[in-house]
């Protein structure tokens, strides 16, 4: 999935470890703006094959999702605005281990990389990789 993938996959999991991998049952993420795939991937109890999508509007909700769990601090100009990766704040609105926390949007990273066809859409990809990991980076400092 290209060397951007590793480390967000070796932070997260630090994350999970620290929370003993409490699998985390009970209330996830917000419904708001989640892509649809979520909810039919939840209801084939989260096996590993990926809900059917299109990438650009997939990559499009993805984005909406993510902006709605992300901290308002992040998000200076609102929901309409671009996340920011400066300043420090609460992650209490992310910090939510096991299957219904961060697997969720990772889960959606990686059938979005699945499906990518242009040099468009692996660029969009990596951006949203590169918040993530971001994201997680501070989340375990």
């Amino acid at each position: 999935m290209g060397p951007e993938w590793e480390p967000l996959v070796d932070l997260w999991w630090k994350l999970e470890e620290s929370t003993g991998f409490d699998v985390g049952k009970g209330k996830g993420f917000t419904t708001k703006n989640r892509p649809d795939q979520m909810r039919v991937w939840i209801g084939r109890g989260r096996t590993g094959v990926a809900p059917e999508l299109m990438v650009n509007s997939f990559a499009k909700n993805w984005w909406k999702w993510w902006k709605t769990l992300n901290p308002d601090w992040r998000l200076p100009d609102g929901q309409d605005g671009e996340l920011v990766q400066e300043g420090s704040g609460s992650w209490k609105s992310l910090t939510l281990p096991g299957q219904n926390g961060l697997l969720g949007p990772i889960a959606c990273l990686k059938w979005w990389h699945e499906r990518l066809e242009t040099e468009d859409q692996r660029a969009e990809w990596k951006r949203a990789v590169e918040d993530v990991t971001w994201v997680l980076r501070g989340m375990n400092a």
